[in-house]
């Protein structure tokens, strides 16, 4: 089950606890995501997964779209700065 993290938090995984940083999508064990929504660190991606009746606990598109962008845009950066095509000192000009 997929959820946008909104707050920084661990959880556990295969593999043991691993870290979450905020405005990330990942993706969790039905328990585990039903865990983390309630103690109010994510958000679920499809109403679907929502248990409220009132869906309060789903992400708007709007939202995750945003998120998602943000991701992509991150992970451009950090392998053009792997290449070494990243400016070191973008204030310099």
């Amino acid at each position: 089950m997929k959820l946008l993290i909104t707050h920084a938090c661990a959880a556990p995984t295969m593999d043991g606890p691993a870290h979450y940083d905020a405005n990330t999508v990942a993706e969790f064990e039905t328990d585990v995501a039903h865990a983390i929504v309630a103690a109010g660190k994510a958000l679920y991606i499809e109403p679907k997964d929502d248990r409220s009746r009132t869906k309060v606990a789903t992400a708007s598109e709007a939202r995750i779209e945003a998120v998602r962008s943000a991701m992509k845009a991150a992970s451009k950066a950090a392998k053009k700065a792997a290449a070494g095509d990243a400016d070191p000192d973008p204030a310099a000009g």
